[in-house]
């Protein structure tokens, strides 16, 4: 089932398929269910990039266009006769060397997102080292352990995260810190 998102998308991109879908959903429940997932097939790449790269996205709708120019083309071209199978045959190779250039260019865009990730992720891996360089200090250490004692008898603190869960309080003992 589209969600309400994706019918709008396609409203504003391809407003025919939009239109036939919505007309299913009315006449054929059965039928829309499957024309939908198709759809989601085709045009989800498109949709889910649209909100973060709209730049990719128009790629991959240029890419959908000229798939399906293609497509038409080698269709056309089965059934041409010899006069105009060497004009398909050269529409056909423009539509091909331009939906290469668009795959280059798709894919300098993701590896730029690539590369982005990449230095979002090392910044996140330097903070991480800082800081377990930081709690490696001695007297951060005997800080951090005093903080826990404090929170194991009821104080409590949140800059040093001892569990992934917070202390269960109940009438039993707490358990013993294991040994080194």
């Amino acid at each position: 089932m589209p969600s309400d998102a994706f019918v709008e998308w396609l409203e504003e991109n391809y407003p025919e398929e939009a239109e036939r879908i919505k007309e299913l959903k009315q006449t054929n429940p059965e039928l829309f269910r499957r024309r939908a997932s198709l759809l989601r097939q085709r045009y989800g790449r498109a949709f889910h990039a649209a909100e973060d790269n709209p730049e990719l996205a128009e790629i991959f709708k240029q890419d959908l266009e000229l798939t399906r120019r293609r497509n038409a083309l080698l269709r056309q071209i089965r059934a041409a006769g010899a006069d105009e199978r060497a004009e398909l045959m050269r529409e056909l190779t423009e539509v091909v060397s331009r939906r290469y250039d668009l795959i280059l260019e798709r894919k300098q865009i993701e590896i730029q997102q690539l590369l982005e990730r990449l230095e979002r992720l090392q910044a996140e891996v330097n903070n991480s080292r800082a800081r377990l360089e930081n709690w490696k200090d001695s007297d951060s250490k005997n800080s951090n352990v005093g903080k826990r004692v404090d929170e194991l008898v009821g104080a409590t603190s949140d800059e040093f995260q001892w569990d992934s869960s917070p202390p269960q309080w109940d009438s039993s003992p707490p358990p013993a810190e294991p040994r080194p």
